[in-house]
């Protein structure tokens, strides 16, 4: 079960990446903000690059743990935080 959800979750990232925003491209042509490109991109690299290390930091089968779990989860609330600070 847990292969499933964190294969589903990687596949699910990867599609919408490449596949979504490359065939909106490819229907019509948009430019991209350099505030978006300067805080979203840095972002997703270094949560892939951390969920990498979360889950390679062990011996034995890679796997997360309920505080690595914990943590990538307050990344992603204060990373909401962030966005919202942000917008107003």
């Amino acid at each position: 079960e847990n292969d499933i959800a964190i294969g589903n979750v990687l596949g699910s990232n990867i599609f919408n990446s490449l596949g979504v925003i490359g065939l909106a491209a490819i229907i019509h042509p948009a430019t991209v903000s350099t505030d978006v490109l300067h805080r979203d991109l840095p972002v997703m690299i270094g949560i892939s690059i951390l969920l990498y290390i979360l889950l390679y930091s062990h011996k034995g089968e890679p796997s997360l743990s309920r505080i690595s779990g914990f943590l990538l989860l307050s990344l992603y609330v204060a990373y909401l935080v962030i966005l919202g600070v942000q917008a107003m």
